[in-house]
Parts: structure tokens; sequence; C-alpha cells
């Protein structure tokens, strides 16, 4: 397997269950996506934003197209334990056609709170004011836990797609 991580510049991945390969529910049911960043600029660099759109049905990749997602989990949590301060905010506005992650950011109803598990349509990650990314920086920054509702826990089921992606 190969895994880029350029020589300069600013590093993330998001991967399933500590895998960079596609990766598949258990019988618990329950998907655990890890996020990776890394700088490789050679400076420190001034904080981080990680927005991710929760995978539904017909939903949307961060450049407002297509992900093709065929079952909608429903959201769990996020955890950062870790020694970056993390602040996580929580939106139920769902993403439009054409509509960038950045421009999604910018006009989102964002909580700090969570408003529902089944209504969470993105999540989004913000390093506190003062943190520095140093250079050389690469480790797993924090975790999305989705659950593949018991209705789409079927043998017709086996073969459906969940993408998942985000803008960092």
């Amino acid at each position: 397997m190969f895994n880029y991580i350029p020589s300069t510049g600013l590093y993330s991945s998001l991967t399933g269950n500590g895998i960079t390969a596609p990766s598949y529910t258990s019988y618990e049911q329950m998907i655990r996506y890890e996020y990776k960043l890394g700088n490789f600029t050679g400076l420190d660099v001034d904080g981080f934003t990680i927005v991710n759109f929760i995978p539904m049905v017909d939903d949307l990749n961060m450049n407002g197209s297509p992900r093709g997602t065929e079952i909608t989990p429903i959201f769990n949590g996020v955890s950062t334990g870790g020694p970056i301060p993390i602040d996580v905010y929580y939106s139920s506005d769902t993403p439009q056609p054409g509509m960038t992650a950045a421009e999604y950011d910018s006009i989102a109803n964002w909580r700090t709170w969570l408003p529902s598990t089944e209504t969470t349509r993105a999540v989004k990650m913000v390093s506190r004011d003062g943190y520095k990314m140093s250079a050389g920086f690469l480790r797993d920054v924090a975790t999305l836990t989705l659950k593949i509702p018991t209705k789409d826990n079927n043998s017709d089921d086996t073969d459906k797609v969940i993408n998942n992606s985000f803008f960092y």
C-alpha cells in the first residue's frame, strides 16, 4: 500500500478503523473515522479547522458535488481526546448542491451542543485560540463515530457504500 505524505505543505487524511483501504462495519454496526493532520511546511501553522459533512443518502462532497452514499448512518459523536485543545460544533443544516465546505461553514448555524444525533448534518472541529501546529506535526486529532441504523442491517444492504470526506 502506498501512502503519500508531501514533503512540504499541510497533510490531512480520514481513515476508517485505522486503515487507509475501504473499511467494513462489524456486528456492532459502528463506523469510526480517524482524522489525521500533518504540517510539513517547515513553519508553525496557526491552528486548524475541520468541517465534515455527515454521510447520508444523496449527499455531497466538500465541493458540493454528489458523493454517492447509499445508506444514512446516524451520527454518534466526536472524540477529541489528546493534547490538542479542540472545540467541537454541530449543525443540522443540510449542505446544498454546488456549495463548497467553506461556503457552508460561513452560513451554517453552528452550535456547541448537539441538537440531535439523527439530525446532525455536519461537524466542525476548531483548534482553540493560540494553538500552533508545529512543523513536522503528524498525528490523529479526533475520531468520528457513526451507527448503522437497524433497518439497514440486512443482507440487501451488504454492498452499499457510505462515503465520507472532510475539509481542512
